[in-house]
């Protein structure tokens, strides 16, 4: 990954402040939204959206082309349950 395990054990203790770059590193390995270390207050989504997101942005143009129309009926789907309930 491009930095040594003590840099990596005094970020998880909270001791000193990695280089951009290597914040950077560690953001794209563990595939964690940037937003989520930048800005926390705004990063609200949930853990099942977070993966959901992460699982779309693996796609290729052309899976995302195939999964799309399945997606947009899911989701018609749960509105119209969601709001029958009411």
């Amino acid at each position: 990954m491009g930095c040594d395990e003590r840099t990596i054990l005094n970020i998880e203790n909270d001791r000193g402040n990695p280089k951009f770059e290597v914040l950077c590193q560690i953001i794209a390995y563990l595939h964690i939204p940037a937003d989520h270390i930048f800005h926390p207050d705004t990063a609200t989504d949930g853990l099942k959206k977070q993966k959901l997101l992460l699982m779309l942005q693996e796609c290729d143009e052309q899976e995302a082309a195939e999964i799309l129309p399945a997606i947009e009926y899911l989701l018609a789907l749960i509105h119209k349950r969601g709001n029958s309930n009411e």
